[in-house]
């Protein structure tokens, strides 16, 4: 993309995925949306500095990239940090998000868990492929080592499975069910 187009774009970019971002951030660390929010900013940061990148190869996905990314720095920050957050000294002014909606995604999430825990682990990795690291069929497929229609099987159990649940969270955005009619 030519640098002096990028601006537009990124904005664009930005108004449409940084809250379903945030949402796949809170979800993989847990509910801990400090990590996340700074895991999605820095995955803005790349984002940004990749399109500036006349070198680099277009990426033809931002939405599976920036996820990618998100969820890579979701993990590497939680790595390093203890299962705890002290309270003390934090601001909680009206630049922070909303902690009834803050509670609401942690409850969903603690449910959305303890049925992802009741589906077998070839859904399960389905699920984390194909809805949480939006690869189609195909290429999750390719990873799990199963044909992509195996993987649309899964899909579909698991969505029988988590019923209602599946809903909710595809409509906070942490899963991408758009392409291929939302089958992948």
């Amino acid at each position: 993309m030519a640098s002096d187009n990028i601006g537009p774009a990124f904005d664009q970019l930005y108004r449409t995925l940084y809250r379903r971002m945030l949402a796949k951030g809170i979800v993989v660390c847990g509910g801990n949306s400090v990590v996340a929010q700074d895991a999605v900013q820095e995955a803005f940061i790349r984002c940004w500095r990749r399109m500036k990148d006349v070198h680099s190869p277009p990426v033809e996905n931002w939405p599976a990239w920036l996820s990618t990314v998100v969820v890579r720095e979701c993990l590497a920050a939680l790595r390093h940090l203890p299962n705890t957050l002290p309270l003390e000294g934090c601001d909680f002014s009206s630049t922070t998000p909303d902690l009834a909606a803050h509670l609401d995604l942690k409850d969903a999430y603690r449910r959305v868990c303890a049925a992802i825990a009741q589906l077998s682990e070839q859904q399960r990795a389905a699920v984390a492929l194909c809805c949480m690291a939006d690869l189609d069929a195909n290429r999750a497929g390719a990873i799990m080592g199963i044909e992509a229609a195996t993987v649309r099987v899964h899909l579909s159990r698991a969505r029988r499975t988590l019923g209602p649940l599946w809903g909710e969270f595809d409509s906070l955005g942490v899963f991408d069910d758009q392409r291929e009619g939302g089958t992948r």
